[in-house]
């Protein structure tokens, strides 16, 4: 099959990652991870048909198993194709993802990381690199998706196998804007920490004091204050290249806390109106969670 244009396969259930040591298995794995998928390294590959048996069993507890393969000896490449003619057998949809490079490239690396390939024996990298290229011909002719690794540093390989793997196609940043109390302490996970106490407190205003941020007299006396709505639209777009710049770093989670004084009226205005604003831009997912309201 070409590995000049790999699409994006109907089915994820089940992927089979395998491919050259040094090409990327480690990194295309953790990237899986990342997107919600539930990886395996080391299984023998006789036990996938065992485990996608344990999978069905159990419906809902893993919807995307990824298998990562290797060839470390040609016994275990054995195994290997008797495995995935087994899940073929019982009628089990996969795809295999294939990761190479060029020779040039996985000797620097295995020369890098002061380690021996796996197959070389007492012979050199490179041999090893030509037995295992060789053993896993026929696999890389029957994979779904080649994706050639040579000019991928590890966020360029993480990005591709995003856009092969992700439901949503390109990275998708999962955000999380929090509002706090700062007399509750300052949250210990945020990326990003805005004080929006220069904002007058709805608290001392009788009739808003009972309410929260969440109710709208108390979002119009929050945002209509001076310097609220300027704030918001600044902030906004101050946040745009550094979240740009999580995605292009395969960053996959960040958190915004905005503290007031009791996280019960205006970080919480503030919160909504930045998770309604954040959420229109492309490729964010937006979750917007209020820490303290109701400790008071």
């Amino acid at each position: 099959m070409s590995d000049l244009a790999p699409v994006k396969p109907p089915e994820n259930e089940l992927l089979i990652v395998t491919g050259l040591s040094g090409a990327g298995r480690t990194t295309a794995a953790h990237a899986l991870e990342d997107m919600g998928w539930y990886v395996v390294e080391g299984l023998p590959p006789e036990l996938i048909s065992t485990m996608m048996d344990l999978v069905a069993r159990n419906p809902g507890s893993v919807e995307k198993l990824a298998v990562v393969l290797d060839a470390r000896s040609r016994g275990l490449y054995s195994s290997m194709q008797e495995g995935l003619a087994q899940i073929a057998a019982a009628g089990i949809t996969y795809r295999v993802l294939y990761l190479q490079a060029s020779d040039e490239l996985l000797v620097r690396r295995f020369e890098q990381g002061r380690r021996p390939h796996p197959l070389q024996g007492n012979g050199r990298i490179l041999e090893g690199i030509h037995a295992e290229r060789e053993l896993l011909e026929p696999v890389r002719e029957q994979a779904d998706i080649v994706v050639d690794t040579t000019d991928l540093n590890v966020h360029g390989l993480a990005n591709a196998i995003n856009e092969l793997f992700s439901d949503d196609g390109p990275i998708t940043l999962r955000l999380n804007v929090m509002s706090f109390g700062f007399k509750y302490g300052v949250p210990a996970d945020a990326n990003y920490v805005a004080d929006v106490r220069f904002i007058p407190n709805p608290h001392w205003v009788p009739e808003l004091r009972p309410l929260t941020g969440q109710d709208g007299k108390v979002r119009d006396y929050v945002l209509d204050n001076a310097g609220a709505g300027e704030f918001v639209d600044r902030y906004v777009e101050a946040l745009k290249p550094v979240l740009d710049g999580y995605r292009r770093e395969n960053k996959h989670y960040a958190t915004l806390a905005v503290g007031c004084t009791g996280g019960k009226h205006r970080s919480v205005a503030i919160s909504e109106e930045l998770s309604r604003r954040l959420a229109q831009l492309p490729n964010v997912t937006v979750n917007v969670v209020h820490r303290d309201l109701g400790r008071e």
